[in-house]
C-alpha cells in the first residue's frame, strides 16, 4: 500500500512540472501586430523636422517634402509623427500630412538628379550655410558631375549675392564614400523635371500603430523572464523533483521472515545448572610444590 502511494506522489510530481513547463512557454493569449502606415504630404512647405519640435530653424530641419508624395509612419510623439522618407528618419506634424489606407506604389520622390555648374567644383555642407566656413563641408562633388541625388530643398543663409537662399538636401556616392548634406542651388543645374504623384489612396481620420488581435489575457512568463533566468527557474524546479523521484524510488531495506531463526524459550528440564565445587574439591584440584 505504502509502495503505491509512493509512485502515485511521483506520478503526481512529474504532472506538475510538465504542466509548469508548459506554463512557463505558453505564449500569450494576447497579442499585438505592429501596423504599417503612410501619410500623404497634401501642403506646400511641409518640412521633415529632425526633432519632435516645431522648431523652424534650419538646425532643426531637413529639407521641405515634395506635396503629393508620402512618409512612412513609424510612431507617434506628442503633435508628431515619427516619419522615414526614403533613407532618412526624422518627424512630421500631424495636422501637415493625411494618413492613408494603402500602401503607395511610389512613395517617395526618387531619382531626380542634378549637375555641378559653375567654374569649380562645389562643397556638399551639413547645414544650408557658408558661415563656417570649410569646416561644415562634409565632401566635394566635381564640376559637371551630373550624379547628385536630390531630395528636398530648404530655406538657408544667402552665400553669394544675388545667388538666393535655397539649398538642396542632398545623397552623394563617390568612389571613397556616400556622404549626406546641403548643395546651393545656385551652383547646380540641369534639375530632373518634377512630377506630382497623382496615385488615388483613402484617407483615414485615425490610426493606431497596434491592433490587438486577441482580448484573452494570459500568463506569458516569456515576456517577463529572459531566457536565462527561465532555464534557471526550469533547474530550480528540476532538482528537488530528481531528489524526490529519487528517495521515493530509492530500494528499502527489507526482511524475510523465513530467514529469521527464532529463538525458543528453553524448558525447565532443559535448564543446565553449573555444578557446584566445595573448597575439598579446590583443594584437590590444587596440586602444591612442596618447597613452597
Amino acid at each position: 500500500m505504502v509502495h503505491t502511494l509512493k509512485k502515485l506522489v511521483a506520478v503526481f510530481t512529474l504532472i506538475f512540472l510538465i504542466f509548469s513547463s508548459f506554463i512557463i512557454n505558453r505564449p500569450t493569449d494576447k497579442t499585438f501586430a505592429e501596423k504599417v502606415y503612410y501619410a500623404r504630404i497634401s501642403y506646400e512647405n511641409v518640412y521633415l523636422y529632425r526633432t519632435a519640435s516645431e522648431n523652424n530653424d534650419y538646425a532643426n530641419l531637413y529639407f521641405k517634402l515634395p506635396r503629393s508624395y508620402f512618409v512612412k509612419l513609424t510612431g507617434e510623439s506628442g503633435d508628431f509623427f515619427s516619419a522615414e522618407y526614403i533613407d532618412i528618419s526624422g518627424f512630421v506634424l500631424k495636422s501637415q500630412v493625411q494618413c492613408i489606407k494603402e500602401v503607395p506604389q511610389k512613395a517617395y520622390l526618387t531619382d531626380i538628379t542634378y549637375s555641378i555648374v559653375g567654374n569649380s567644383n562645389c562643397r556638399i555642407r551639413y547645414e544650408p550655410s557658408t558661415r563656417l566656413g570649410s569646416y561644415s563641408q562634409v565632401g566635394l562633388i566635381p564640376l559637371n558631375d551630373n550624379t547628385p541625388v536630390y531630395y528636398g530643398s530648404i530655406d538657408g543663409d544667402l552665400a553669394i549675392a544675388s545667388g538666393g537662399t535655397i539649398w538642396y538636401y542632398t545623397k552623394y556616392v563617390s568612389s571613397q564614400n556616400t556622404v549626406y548634406g546641403y548643395v546651393y542651388a545656385f551652383l547646380t543645374g540641369n534639375l530632373t523635371k518634377i512630377t506630382d504623384n497623382t496615385e488615388t489612396v483613402t484617407i483615414l481620420d485615425s490610426i493606431s500603430f497596434t491592433e490587438q488581435n486577441n482580448q484573452n489575457t494570459g500568463l506569458n512568463l516569456v515576456q517577463i523572464f529572459s531566457s536565462t533566468e527561465q532555464i534557471i527557474i526550469i533547474v530550480l524546479m528540476a532538482i528537488p523533483a530528481v531528489i524526490l523521484i529519487y528517495l521515493l524510488f530509492k530500494p528499502s531495506r527489507t526482511f524475510n521472515k523465513s530467514t529469521i531463526k527464532r529463538i525458543e524459550k528453553p524448558k525447565n528440564n532443559d535448564i543446565i545448572i553449573p555444578h557446584k565445587r566445595t573448597f575439598g574439591d579446590i583443594d584437590k584440584s590444587l596440586d602444591f610444590d612442596d618447597d613452597l
